[in-house]
């Protein structure tokens, strides 16, 4: 892990965990707990699984959650985790802004390729394949300051419409789309 991706984490926790007593926690519409945003249904093989269920047999979640964030062990493979899974793909672009827009969006959406295309996009100038190619990472880092800016608040309008589609598909989900407009604005 680099120093580009412990910032990006920085952010990740002063955006999504305001309570260290809410850092664990169970969604009523899934199954398993999560922790720092990763669910143990879809990342059932991690340790700190075991640990956390180890440490609920002694204390409340709110309680467990306090406890499990001091813990190195399991915030070491929380930050593997968004690492490998979330950021390690992004190294090869040079702007910190984009590699987060790109990150905080797919970590949320778990939608590699839809990230890619909305880039792709923006850009305009290549094939829009979904995939991050030499020519997708060439035209952004060829992007100036003020690019960068443009790019920030047209994919933040990018990632609200995607919101707004996926609360129409699914109305259920618009207890969710408050946050997830805060944190396009935020990044």
């Amino acid at each position: 892990m680099n120093e580009s991706f412990l910032t990006a984490f920085e952010r990740l926790k002063g955006i999504e965990f305001s309570n260290d007593s809410d850092v664990l926690h169970k969604n009523s519409d899934e199954s398993g707990l999560t922790f720092y945003g990763i669910y143990q249904s879809a990342n059932k093989k991690l340790k700190m699984w075991d640990l956390i269920e180890e440490k609920l047999k002694a204390l409340s979640i709110k309680e467990c959650s306090k406890w499990t964030i001091t813990q190195d062990e399991i915030m070491d493979e929380v930050k593997t985790t968004y690492y490998n899974n979330y950021w390690k793909w992004l190294e090869d672009i040079k702007s910190q802004k984009v590699k987060e827009e790109m990150f905080f969006f797919f970590m949320n959406t778990g939608k590699k390729s839809k990230t890619i295309l909305m880039v792709q996009y923006f850009l305009g100038v290549i094939k829009a394949d979904g995939i991050l190619g030499k020519e997708t990472i060439s035209h952004l880092n060829k992007m100036s300051d003020e690019d960068i800016k443009v790019f920030d608040k047209r994919f933040d309008k990018l990632e609200k419409a995607y919101y707004k589609r996926l609360v129409r598909l699914n109305p259920k989900k618009k207890i969710y789309i408050n946050g997830w407009f805060n944190r396009a604005d935020i990044i």
